[in-house]
């Protein structure tokens, strides 16, 4: 009967568990599927995924146009390859692109269109090129896109005649992460470009026209960094601003980031430790702040050092009490210190014996009797007449 009550439960919990998990919610990544394209494959003939895989976003290629659309709302798409006639475009609202590695050019129109609320995300190094008198990355009119991940983008014009990133009216572009994005033409970035960037991101613009660029940037997070211009970048605001307006002469090639504030170490790990002689120890060692950060030692005891972020005692300490301080630098100031204390104590704790008795005598009666009274509730009276028995004997 009692082995029908437990797996009655267990089935119940079973039956639990498969119900939460069938009422989690899936991403729209699950609920559209994930199509991945490899852009080298498109040529001479139109496809379309619509028939033949209908659990997969949907997309269309039309040779005729060397265009290829990215059709499903809230779709998730992943570009790889290299093809040297080729753009797209996406067709509805709330779509994910991957760039893995990925390079297009296109003469006819823009190499890339990107509207509404879209994402895209960076993985490796990726390219969009425009040969002919069109945008290589054009954010269209009122949307709100992001370009986000640990990869980069080049988007080049090589007729001049556009820009190479153009956003468009009542538009604003997102540059998250640490995207990497390169802009190059007569025109970088068209001069009404909305662009806001995070912490860890960068534009970098080659200006190969013949009169200066300016931009203005938006900080997502003011508060956590600073703006860093290098190369020919320029700009009259304070690089802690929240909004930066950033010139790059004509023939000149400048780059915008975020970059950390830098924040001085402190130090969160313990201040003391306690080890045993002849067999040593060790603790790892934490702070706040900057990295890296590089810890050393003062008046520690000779066999305490430190490796990397874990001070180490070695087992040749002699047992004692010490004093000393354990420093933390980063290159900010000022510098971290903290008073520790290291308890060596002698092998044994200057106790031993026999049976866990520490002085090897003979536990009195009463605390025998004491220890053994839980047995006497599990086995009866007679446990403790055995041992007093015994201790009568010994006694």
């Amino acid at each position: 009967m009692r082995m029908n009550k437990r797996m009655t439960a267990l089935v119940l919990v079973v039956a639990l568990l498969m119900a939460l998990i069938g009422a989690l919610p899936t991403t729209a990544g699950a609920a559209t599927g994930m199509a991945t394209i490899d852009v080298s494959s498109l040529g001479a003939t139109n496809v379309n995924n619509s028939a033949a895989v209908a659990t997969e976003s949907q997309w269309a290629y039309y040779a005729s146009n060397n265009w290829l659309r990215l059709n499903t709302a809230g779709g998730y798409y992943t570009l790889t390859g290299t093809n040297a006639n080729l753009g797209f475009g996406l067709e509805n609202s709330a779509i994910t692109v991957v760039l893995d590695t990925v390079s297009l050019a296109l003469a006819s129109w823009s190499t890339a269109e990107i509207p509404l609320d879209a994402t895209v995300t960076l993985r490796g190094d990726n390219s969009l090129e425009n040969e002919g008198t069109h945008y290589a990355l054009w954010v269209r009119a009122n949307s709100d896109v992001s370009i986000q991940g640990d990869g980069s983008l080049q988007v080049k014009t090589v007729a001049g005649a556009a820009a190479a990133l153009q956003v468009g009216l009542g538009s604003s572009l997102s540059i998250l992460d640490s995207a990497s994005i390169t802009a190059e033409a007569n025109i970088p970035v068209d001069s009404s470009a909305n662009i806001t960037m995070s912490d860890g991101a960068s534009l970098t613009m080659v200006n190969t026209g013949t009169t200066a660029c300016t931009n203005t940037f938006e900080a997502v997070t003011p508060a956590s960094a600073t703006w860093k211009l290098t190369g020919s970048a320029t700009t009259s605001d304070p690089l802690t601003a929240t909004s930066i307006t950033v010139t790059i002469p004509a023939g000149s090639t400048g780059t915008v980031s975020r970059e950390p504030i830098p924040v001085a170490p402190t130090i969160t790990s313990p201040n003391t430790l306690s080890v045993v002689a002849g067999t040593g120890g060790s603790l790892p060692l934490t702070a706040t702040g900057t990295t890296p950060i590089t810890w050393s030692l003062t008046g520690a005891p000779a066999g305490a050092s430190i490796t990397g972020s874990t001070l180490t005692v070695a087992a040749t300490v002699p047992a004692g009490t010490y004093s000393f301080s354990i420093n933390a630098t980063n290159g900010v100031e000022p510098d971290a210190t903290q008073s520790f204390t290291l308890t060596v104590t002698k092998a044994g704790g200057g106790n031993g014996g026999n049976n866990g008795g520490g002085d090897g005598k003979v536990p009195p009666m009463g605390d025998a009797l004491s220890l053994l009274a839980p047995l006497a509730l599990l086995f009866g009276s007679a446990v403790c007449s055995f041992v007093v028995a015994d201790q009568r004997k010994r006694h």
